[in-house]
Formats: structure tokens, C-alpha cells, sequence
């Protein structure tokens, strides 16, 4: 049987990027999947635009409003209304890479049902289109290593596609941090479920100056909130290294915004 995907799109007021994530979904050359959109409270023409794509595949575009309560709140929603065996989130200014990435992962898949997630690289553009770079683009960062991923998040979830029994099984994301969320969740199960890198670009992800994620101004609580999410997780003589690096990232990061 071929995987049944659910794509879930948090958005709010994303309508000057979310047709880009429509686009990329609506013209997939495979086709068993659903989108989900949680949508909260949108006051721009996202959900027009929402509503246009729902009216031409309505049996696969599913749209649920609630009212904000952060990005991880939004996230879980997604998954208690998910139909599929394999999730992936896929934020409103993010987009899937190319017309075949749910084909190759399909049968990517197929040839390694015993997986409970995989992850592959994303494309790190800028808002007018350019590319930043590939990410992950070093091997090191291929070898699906629970050891690695605690000094470092290598994972990027708009990559990721994770089948639904893992949140049942070891729970959902942590609804009280505003970021680092999925890194809190690659670390909770990363010793527990078998995970594999898939060799492809799967997504494109979009780097703006107001988004939580890559936003000067949310760079130092992202990083507290990193270091936060490893105390969780790592013994006391191992959070020294994880604390340098993230110093180091962070100085490459502003090192590249200059």
C-alpha cells in the first residue's frame, strides 16, 4: 500500500507567501496525501486563497480556524486532525522543493517501512527567491546520529516526515516553548525509534526578517530556548560543549547577517 501523507500548514496573515506553499502541493506529481491548514484567525486574503484551493481539491485540502495560541499549539492541532501514516509540517511561507518529493519519498518509504521518521535537506532561500544554500549539505550531518544531535540540530523539520504513532507513543510538541519545539521532540525520541536520512531536498524554507525561526530579533531567545531544550535531555558534563556550540553557531549566523 503507498504511504498516505498529511501535510499540515499553520499559517496567520501569510498571504503575501502562501501560494507559493499551495503551488507546490496542488502540482505533486503523487497524489495520495491530504493538506491540512490551521488557520488562526487570519485577517489578510490567506483564507480566500485557502478557500480557492479547497474548492479545486476538496477532497484533499481540510482548513480548521482557531483562535492563536502559539506555533506549537497550532502544530498539534494539525496532528489530532491528520488521516495520515506519515506527517509533515510544512509552515505557510515554506514550500516543498520540486513537483516529485512526495513520489521519491513514497517510494523511499516503501523500501523502509520499518522507519518511524526520516529527514531530508531543505533549500534556504531569501524572500525574493534567491538561495541561500542546502541544509544539511555536510555528510557528517547524513548519519542520522542521536550523539551529534545533542550538541547540534542538523533537523530541519520542514524536511521531516514522521509517521503519527510516534506522537501517540512519546507525545506531541511542547506547547510552552515558542521555538525549538521540533528540536525538543527530534531529542525526546531520537534514541528510541529508528530514523534514516533521505537523500534529497524536500523542502524550501524562507528566511524573513519577522519569522521566529531566522529573525534577528528572535535570535538570542531561540538560543536560550535551544539550551533550554538540551538541559532536558543531556547529562550535566555534556551541556559545556553543547553551550559552546551554540556561541559558534550563533557567531556564523551573525557573522552572515552582517
Amino acid at each position: 500500500m503507498k504511504p498516505f501523507f498529511s501535510i499540515i500548514t499553520c499559517t496567520r496573515n501569510n498571504a503575501d507567501f502562501i501560494q507559493q506553499n499551495i503551488d507546490s502541493l496542488s502540482l505533486q506529481t503523487y497524489r495520495n496525501f491530504e493538506h491540512i491548514f490551521i488557520d488562526g484567525k487570519s485577517t489578510d486574503a490567506s483564507l480566500e486563497k485557502i478557500k480557492q484551493y479547497r474548492r479545486k481539491f476538496p477532497r484533499q485540502v481540510r482548513l480548521f480556524s482557531q483562535t492563536p495560541r502559539g506555533i506549537s499549539a497550532a502544530m498539534n492541532e494539525g496532528i489530532s486532525h491528520a488521516r495520515g501514516q506519515y506527517l509533515l509540517h510544512l509552515h505557510a511561507d515554506d514550500s516543498l522543493h520540486d513537483l516529485d518529493v512526495l513520489k521519491d519519498t513514497s517510494a523511499f518509504l516503501s523500501d523502509h517501512r520499518s522507519l518511524a521518521w526520516i529527514y531530508g535537506q531543505i533549500s534556504v532561500v531569501e524572500e525574493d527567491g534567491k538561495e541561500v544554500g542546502i541544509f544539511p549539505k555536510r555528510k557528517i550531518l547524513q548519519t542520522a546520529s542521536p550523539l551529534l544531535l545533542k550538541y547540534f540540530n542538523f533537523i530541519p523539520h520542514q524536511a521531516v516526515f514522521i509517521k503519527k504513532s510516534v506522537f501517540s507513543q512519546y507525545g506531541e510538541f511542547d506547547e510552552s516553548l515558542s521555538s525549538q519545539m521540533d528540536y525538543d521532540l527530534w531529542l525526546r525520541i531520537a534514541d528510541h525509534t529508528r530514523w534514516q536520512y533521505l537523500p534529497r531536498v524536500v523542502g524550501n524554507f524562507m528566511i524573513r526578517a519577522t519569522s521566529q525561526s531566522s529573525s534577528v530579533l528572535n535570535r538570542r531567545l531561540n538560543r536560550k530556548l535551544q539550551l533550554t531544550v538540551q538541559r532536558r535531555y543531556l547529562p550535566w558534563y555534556q551541556f559545556p560543549l553543547a553551550w559552546t556550540c551554540a556561541l559558534l553557531v550563533d557567531l556564523v549566523n551573525t557573522t552572515y547577517r552582517k
